[in-house]
């Protein structure tokens, strides 16, 4: 399968859904919980530290999971049912370690201070863990994490340039749409929105470069 029908895939595009889905509704709901008055101050700590990082982790499960395997390229290929009664899939270790990454990688001060790249390196980790379940599921043991001077190249241009393009252009739709609508707030829904959505393709070029060594 080549890069642009995986991209097209119906697996792809669920996984795409739900992730747009995910992210126009974070920024509702944590402004939501931060304006209730009772226990206004244990809600922004539970928003910040659990509830956040733990929403942002199930939205890249969620999408690395659906995605697959059209992910990687490969049109057959052992279902997920498969995977978890072989014992190889962990889906809870899946959000457990992408949960712990949300709240760790901002951290480091290059990631936190590019926030497209900081979504890349999320989804990559995520899309090399379902990568090394599904290689050890067929036996293909000499697999490389590594997808290539080019497409390390291309995935972190993706994050940084498509990331901030994708901001602006949601944001510009959003003022639009709430000057149009005589709504308020659009905007940084919609710019968030979008540069999640940039998530997807960075991700997936990562995922395609990988499972090009194992395409069936």
């Amino acid at each position: 399968m080549s890069f642009v029908d995986a991209l097209g895939s119906a697996e792809v595009l669920g996984a795409l859904l739900l992730l747009v889905l995910a992210s126009l509704a974070e920024l509702p709901l944590e402004h939501f919980l931060k304006s209730r008055r009772s226990a206004a101050a244990v809600l922004h700590f539970a928003w910040d530290w659990f509830l956040g990082p733990l929403w942002r982790a199930l939205a890249i499960a969620g999408f690395v999971l659906l995605a697959y395997p059209a992910s990687y390229g490969v049109r057959r290929a052992p279902g997920l049912a498969a995977l978890a009664a072989d014992g190889t899939l962990g889906a809870t270790a899946l959000v457990n370690i992408l949960f712990l990454a949300t709240l760790l990688l901002p951290l480091v001060p290059p990631l936190r201070r590019h926030g497209g790249v900081l979504l890349a390196a999320q989804g990559g980790l995520a899309t090399a863990i379902v990568f090394g379940w599904y290689a050890a599921y067929i036996g293909a043991r000499s697999v490389s994490y590594w997808p290539g001077l080019s497409p390390a190249l291309l995935v972190v241009m993706m994050a940084l340039f498509g990331y901030r393009a994708a901001q602006v252009l949601g944001h510009t739709i959003g003022e639009s749409l709430d000057g149009w609508l005589g709504t308020h707030g659009l905007a940084p829904i919609l710019a968030h929105t979008c540069a999640q959505a940039m998530l997807a393709p960075a991700v997936l070029l990562y995922g395609y470069a990988l499972g090009v060594q194992i395409a069936i």
